[in-house]
């Protein structure tokens, strides 16, 4: 399964909440919820048991103020074993007025994932950031168990 998203309007607003992860003080910024089938979608998840799978993401972003600090590509999700975070890419400062922040990453779980979410992580609130397009796709590669 391929999960898609069209343009969203400019994250200024709603979607902040603080990563209890980490003790400095940076906020995650939901970009978009990613549908539990997408992950689910994967030929080793279980709905028992731990499994791990490898997915690639995409992610177009819009800044047409430029990017005045650091940007991570975070994916969080929920498990039987509770929140999990995984750092998938990042951007620095700059100009950019369009940024591609993508990854291939192995995704570890203990019985369906609940919840899942990309985030943006940075020190402070991002201004003026747009997403225009992102893409979650399953691996093909064989499946692993993990007992």
């Amino acid at each position: 399964m391929i999960a898609t998203k069209s343009p969203a309007p400019y994250l200024t607003g709603g979607g902040l909440e603080r990563s209890h992860a980490s003790s400095d003080s940076t906020n995650d910024l939901l970009l978009v919820e990613v549908p539990t089938p997408t992950l689910l979608g994967h030929p080793a998840a279980q709905q028992r048991g731990r499994w791990q799978g490898m997915f690639d993401v995409a992610v177009w972003l819009r800044a047409p103020a430029g990017l005045p600090e650091p940007l991570q590509l975070l994916l969080k999700y929920w498990d039987e074993n509770g929140a999990h975070k995984i750092v998938l890419d990042r951007c620095w400062p700059g100009n950019h007025r369009t940024v591609l922040l993508n990854a291939s990453f192995s995704l570890a779980a203990t019985g369906p994932i609940r919840r899942a979410g990309l985030y943006l992580k940075a020190t402070a609130h991002p201004s003026a950031v747009q997403l225009d397009e992102w893409h979650l796709i399953p691996q093909g590669r064989s499946p692993r168990r993990i007992s």
